[in-house]
């Protein structure tokens, strides 16, 4: 995968005007996008309020660090796990993390090498979670490209709120080709600041949608 930066190169100051961090619904939304086109192509950009954490572990991790460079080695803990768990690690191998700055709480995007080009967003330290989560919903749900599989509200006994969308994307000699998001939302009471509070994962291939599911194949 090649990354290229725009806007705003990482670990220098922006050289146009000044970036303007956007509020958390939004951010979570850009970030979501943002994996939709990552699944979908070989070079991605990453957009101004990016931070790329580099994967690295050992010697390189701390000759990074000396040159005060992120890696996925200094990220925080709550990155770490959730990237060992991640449409990432599970369908191909992470690369790296990146940390869209936002106000109001944190988001991070989880990337991910292989078939299936995985990506995956999470959203952690927002104190008003309902309305966070209630607002990346509705923005999912309003945008045309993404069309509702399968939903479920969180109850009582139903720790969680969870969506399954697809995109398509047809290529040539693909025709069925497409995008996969699945996107969660804790249950607002459990949804403590210092976890994760909403999670999202993006893959991309060959679409069999069916009532009874989707199935995404390379």
């Amino acid at each position: 995968m090649s990354i290229t930066t725009s806007m705003l190169l990482i670990g220098a100051a922006a050289t146009s005007s000044p970036f303007i961090e956007p509020e958390i619904g939004p951010a979570t939304i850009g970030a979501i996008e943002f994996c939709a086109t990552d699944a979908q192509q070989s070079r991605i950009t990453i957009p101004a309020g990016y931070v790329m954490y580099q994967e690295a572990s050992g010697p390189l991790a701390a000759l990074l660090a000396s040159k005060h460079i992120p890696t996925t080695a200094s990220a925080p803990a709550l990155v770490q796990r959730f990237a060992a768990s991640s449409s990432a690690a599970r369908f191909g191998s992470v690369v790296s993390y990146i940390e869209v700055r936002a106000k109001g709480g944190d988001v991070w995007i989880v990337l991910g090498n292989g078939p299936m080009n995985p990506c995956d967003v999470f959203v952690t330290g927002v104190e008003k979670i309902a309305e966070t989560q209630a607002a990346v919903l509705a923005g999912i749900d309003g945008a045309p490209k993404w069309s509702l599989l399968h939903a479920s509200k969180a109850s009582e006994q139903a720790p969680l709120t969870a969506a399954v969308y697809s995109q398509s994307a047809p290529k040539p000699g693909k025709p069925n080709y497409g995008l996969k998001l699945k996107l969660q939302a804790l249950r607002p009471d459990l949804a403590k600041p210092d976890g994760v509070q909403l999670d999202a994962s993006v893959i991309s291939g060959n679409l069999e949608i069916s009532p009874t599911g989707i199935n995404v194949s390379n």
